[in-house]
């Protein structure tokens, strides 16, 4: 259509022309918008919106999206001079598009002049009306980063600081989450926003800052020195002092919760102290002696009946960490709720050899069983960890135990192919399960379908007589 062409090539005189003669600002395009609408959305020179502004004969009018000339001329941050015309004209500023936005909350988004600010707040705008997400302008001024003013303002025309969105996001917990300056967290604190409001998942401010691998410190010194609770839970149970422990291990992060009431022993709902985080997150030496200097129970069950030592085994930490829980009493003896100890743990994962040497040396068992039975030879066989079957046959582990599968620990080598531990359980005369073809047909024939592709191999270790002795035939 003419009208709609001119506005695109920004021929300020033709649509003139053509608003004088033949008065068209009701003519709607194919996306239903308004001459009006679409040159706001298009942003046509001011002249030509000015002039559309002026003959509009449905100011209001809206197109597809639910949206006016009003909330276009706002999200593109047009001058306020076209802003305070086209509400002078009569432009309503609280209708909501199809995702439930005004003007208000899209002229938030690119925001340059406080200028519109204050004139749509003259124009009665309702700071309290709610996108589809539930968001409050006040959320849009964290989101989008709005300077202190501007917050400020937003702050004195809001009726509900606290208010939260759908996914239970207050104003704070934004401003937390976008690391916004201090004085703006401070503003919000002044006018009584609650630092333990948490969203529907639990967590607080104070969790998500925490969580962060890089802690804003002085943003959580801000809330802990104006009443945020140290000890508050997520949905997991777990504190802030928890959180620190499994993403940044800071120092000064723990220090400041424990200086305003955390407890450095609390648990999570899996039994979880902030000391089983860090061998869970495996953290470096210096973070475990900072928090067992500051009263850490080294001891400390969680719900598997499994202490710091269990968990530094299981996900093969340091041999310098685990060495910080051997000197407790009986520590390498603590059974988990399955009957593992340290050293099954350690086997299974494929620890350093110095842990299993360690484990030894302060009285673990080699020959410990689990609820199914398994030695730590049982884990290390299965997991194909040679050094560690190799030591621990060289320390006289039982080659003879069968655990509740009635398996020995060579049955696992050779249900799973290691071919270096199969070696070397033969070379040691290891009993076998496979003795008794009628019980283990199936792991018979793989075994024999392993035996023959590894036959050649076999073959010259033996002509170099690297095995001289074996308990059973294969033939």
């Amino acid at each position: 259509m003419e009208i709609f062409e001119a506005i695109s090539l920004n021929q300020n005189r033709k649509v003139k022309t053509l608003l004088r003669t033949q008065g068209i600002t009701k003519i709607l395009n194919r996306d239903e918008e308004t001459p009006l609408i679409f040159a706001s959305k298009t942003k046509a020179k001011d002249k030509i919106i000015s002039q559309l502004i002026k003959k509009s004969e449905n100011i209001n009018a809206s197109d597809s999206k639910g949206r006016t000339a009003l909330h276009y001329l706002c999200e593109n941050n047009a001058k306020p001079g076209l802003i305070k015309l086209i509400l002078k004209k009569g432009a309503k500023v609280n209708i909501q598009d199809q995702n439930k936005k005004t003007a208000f909350h899209l002229a938030l988004i690119n925001i340059q002049d406080l200028t519109i600010i204050k004139l749509l707040l003259d124009a009665n705008a309702d700071l309290s009306i709610a996108d589809d997400f539930k968001r409050l302008p006040l959320h849009y001024a964290f989101l989008f980063k709005l300077p202190i003013n501007a917050v400020q303002l937003l702050i004195e025309h809001t009726k509900d600081i606290n208010a939260t969105d759908k996914f239970g996001n207050s104003a704070l917990f934004f401003a937390c989450e976008k690391n916004s300056e201090i004085n703006k967290i401070e503003l919000l604190l002044q006018h009584k926003a609650n630092p333990d409001l948490c969203t529907l998942k639990n967590q607080s401010p104070l969790h998500y800052l925490c969580r962060s691998e890089n802690p804003n410190i002085e943003i959580i010194r801000t809330l802990v020195e104006n009443g945020a609770n140290t000890q508050i839970r997520d949905q997991k149970d777990r504190t802030p002092l928890h959180m620190v422990a499994m993403s940044s291990r800071s120092h000064e992060c723990m220090q400041l919760l424990l200086d305003h009431g955390a407890q450095i022993n609390e648990a999570d709902d899996d039994g979880h102290r902030p000391l089983h985080y860090l061998c869970f997150y495996k953290a470096i030496k210096i973070t475990f002696k900072f928090l067992i200097d500051k009263g850490a129970d080294i001891s400390s069950l969680d719900k598997q009946n499994r202490s710091p030592l269990h968990i530094a085994c299981k996900r093969r930490c340091d041999p310098e960490i685990v060495s910080l829980f051997l000197d407790q009493k009986d520590s390498v003896l603590l059974q988990d709720s399955k009957r593992k100890t340290a050293i099954h743990l350690a086997c299974k994962s494929g620890s350093n050899i110095r842990i299993i040497k360690d484990l030894i040396s302060h009285g673990a068992d080699i020959h410990a069983q689990d609820i199914h039975g398994k030695t730590p030879l049982h884990y290390a066989s299965q997991n194909n960890h040679f050094e560690i079957v190799q030591f621990l046959i060289q320390s006289h582990a039982d080659l003879h135990v069968k655990d509740s599968n009635n398996k020995f620990p060579f049955d696992y080598s050779c249900l799973f192919t290691h071919i270096h531990n199969l070696k070397l359980f033969m070379f040691y005369n290891s009993p076998s399960s496979f003795h008794n073809p009628n019980v283990f047909k199936n792991e018979l024939n793989l075994l024999f379908t392993f035996y023959y592709s590894v036959v050649d191999d076999m073959e010259n270790l033996l002509s170099r007589n690297e095995f001289t002795d074996f308990s059973f035939s294969l033939h």
